[in-house]
């Protein structure tokens, strides 16, 4: 292997340096070199993965262990008892800016705001609450690429139901 460097930012104004800031700032590292970051990530993983949690702004409840099976990566286990709701943490925005834009394969384009996302998953959300699905049930569905399948599977995960679709 060559240590010939294959890439490297022209702009280091980032959220991998706001990162190693946050770090720095916090007493985990000296400095913001990445050598010195991915070094202290794979000595100390449960802090690792906490601040990452914290830098990130997960909603939710973080709670031990934080990892299980470290010194295995392939057994590892990541928040075991953390609790999340991925809608939740996905539509934080609450503005008109765009969330999804469609182009078909003819071409035609279709732009989905924020706001309209939240309104659409709320309202599929309740549609499946009043059909008495719940949290842990599977909604599966054949579903071409459009923005409705991804409102239904935010729809889904924000009651905690499980969604899978082709």
């Amino acid at each position: 292997m060559t240590n010939n460097l294959l890439w490297s930012p022209d702009n280091y104004n980032n959220l991998l340096t706001s990162f190693t800031n946050y770090l720095k700032n916090r007493n985990y590292l000296d400095n913001n070199d990445y050598n010195l970051l991915h070094n202290w990530s794979i000595q100390n993983k449960k802090n690792f993965w906490t601040e990452i949690w914290n830098f990130t702004s997960i909603i939710g409840e973080l709670k031990e262990p934080i990892i299980e099976n470290e010194s295995d990566f392939m057994k590892s286990v990541f928040f075991k008892n953390s609790k999340l709701n991925f809608t939740q943490n996905l539509i934080q925005k609450k503005d008109n800016s765009d969330a999804l834009v469609f182009y078909s394969e003819q071409g035609f384009k279709r732009s989905i705001s924020w706001n309209e996302l939240d309104k659409q998953v709320s309202k599929i959300a309740c549609y499946f609450k009043k059909q008495k699905i719940k949290k842990g049930d599977r909604i599966v569905a054949i579903l071409p690429n459009i923005p409705e399948t991804v409102i239904s599977f935010l729809g889904a995960a924000k009651i905690g139901a499980i969604c899978s679709s082709c």
